[in-house]
């Protein structure tokens, strides 16, 4: 592949020195970026002779004899993405990938205009165009696909289609978008599509370990700007070219935990059909076989609470049963580390109610709801900023709206009121001590949702903030 050199390279020690006396004389190394088509052979062995010369750490056995053997752990442990495929279709893995891909999107969320110089009827304008954009393109449809796919490969990419050339850069500008607006977006699974351009050598640059040029399988060259990748459970970038410059997959991470919680209910269920064994001491075991056989097979068909056992003085009858106590928790602990490899809760996962006293299973759930925020947060929601951003650009504007998902927990109505209350009252503290105007507390209880929209605000300066009847706002 020509990422990580392995075999030995005699010149290292001469071209090593040469580096050293070039910096002593001209104090400058050549840290340039090397952009190069890792499909054409010619640049790759440019590149290889490259990382050969400057790419050298002997602490990391980077560029050294044994550098192979330092990956060869990785590499034998990297799964395919035809196997991939395949465990996306076991139950427990297939289930925490559609429970995953439902959390992130069971709310959805709002369209916020960060502009106060836009009047309120065109925010509400601006933002029902972009509704009736994300129509047109079957958006929630695309980011539902896009997630459980990412979850299953460990990234995907999002070709953002405007008809312009694919590989030229797709520019968030007015006169770029008017032009050629936005048409589709597809979903590019990642056997599809490999970097083409990719900066292995300067750690400085932003763009290091991210491919500036993608190669698509039956189209070719693709700009990164217009093949937006989304990925959950990034990777170090000493192993990231593995990967496709991806990330790890959920069904990778959930793989082994689910493979051992398998075996033990395997075994728990072999154990279930033999954990009673009748046992008879008898003379004919040496006597006569056949007449045994005929004993044990009259045995087994008249055994039952109403049937009788008859032995003679010289049999001796033992009822052998294993002991099952505490197997229960031992299968439970295991289907627990398949939850816990799949970031979910076993409630959530599995369908399991807490046990224990007084448990309620809300400190879980609570914890599963920041790390599904941090889902949304940290990987969807840039990507549907993006497209908010280039959709504005469309109708004229700036990068003046984002997103913002909805609150996932289940708040009480008496939580609501409580909250509701604190904030009104610390605004009638403010405005009281001078530190902001009664119009900025009518604006942010307005946008916060507590005052509707279609009331302004009444400037009478005899009005005491105090003495306003704040329900009749609200």
């Amino acid at each position: 592949m020509g990422y990580y050199p392995s075999k030995s390279n005699k010149k290292q020690n001469i071209n090593l020195k040469n580096h050293v006396n070039a910096f002593k004389k001209n104090n400058n190394l050549d840290l340039s970026p090397m952009e190069i088509n890792i499909i054409d052979s010619n640049n790759e062995i440019k590149f290889n002779k490259k990382v050969y010369d400057e790419w050298i750490n002997h602490v990391a056995s980077i560029g050294t004899h044994n550098s192979l053997m330092q990956y060869s752990f990785f590499i034998n442990n990297r799964i395919s993405y035809q196997e991939l495929t395949m465990l996306s279709t076991d139950d427990l893995i297939n289930n925490a990938i559609q429970t995953i891909t439902r959390e992130c999107l069971n709310k959805w969320g709002d369209i916020k205009i960060n502009s106060p110089e836009i009047d309120i009827s065109e925010q509400e304008t601006i933002i029902n165009t972009i509704k009736k954009r994300f129509l047109e393109l079957n958006f929630n449809e695309v980011c539902y696909k896009a997630i459980q796919k990412s979850l299953i490969y460990g990234g995907i990419g999002l070709y953002l289609d405007t008809g312009s050339l694919p590989n030229e850069p797709l520019k968030i500008k007015k006169e770029f978008a008017t032009k050629y607006p936005l048409k589709s977006i597809t979903i590019i699974e990642p056997y599809l599509f490999a970097p083409q351009q990719l900066n292995l050598t300067n750690p400085l640059l932003s763009n290091f370990m991210m491919p500036n040029k993608w190669y698509v399988s039956g189209v070719g060259e693709i700009d990164s700007s217009r093949l937006y990748t989304m990925i959950f459970f990034d990777i170090p970038y000493i192993i990231k070219p593995m990967y496709n410059c991806l990330g790890i997959s959920l069904c990778q991470l959930m793989k082994d935990k689910v493979k051992s919680a398998e075996s033990i209910r395997q075994s728990l269920t072999d154990l279930m059909l033999r954990f009673k064994t009748d046992i008879i001491k008898t003379p004919l075991l040496v006597s006569n076989a056949n007449l045994l056989k005929d004993r044990v097979d009259l045995i087994n068909l008249s055994k039952n609470n109403l049937g009788t056992l008859v032995l003679n003085e010289n049999e001796e009858y033992i009822n052998s049963v294993t002991a099952i106590t505490g197997l229960d928790k031992i299968q439970a602990q295991a289907f627990e580390n398949v939850a816990s490899s799949a970031r979910l809760p076993a409630v959530k996962l599995l369908g399991l109610t807490p046990s224990g006293f007084n448990a309620t299973g809300e400190f879980d759930l609570k914890n599963y709801y920041d790390v599904i925020r941090g889902y949304q947060n940290n990987t969807i929601k840039p990507f549907i900023n993006q497209i908010i951003k280039y959709l504005l650009a469309e109708l004229g504007y700036d990068d003046i709206a984002e997103f913002e998902f909805s609150i996932l927990e289940k708040s009480n109505e008496l939580e609501n009121s409580q909250i509701k209350n604190y904030e009104i009252d610390a605004m009638i503290k403010l405005v009281n001590a001078g530190l902001i105007s009664p119009q900025d507390a009518f604006n942010e209880l307005q946008n916060n949702g507590y005052i509707s929209k279609g009331i302004t605000f009444n400037n009478n300066e005899d009005d005491d903030l105090n003495n306003l009847n704040i329900e009749e706002f609200i």
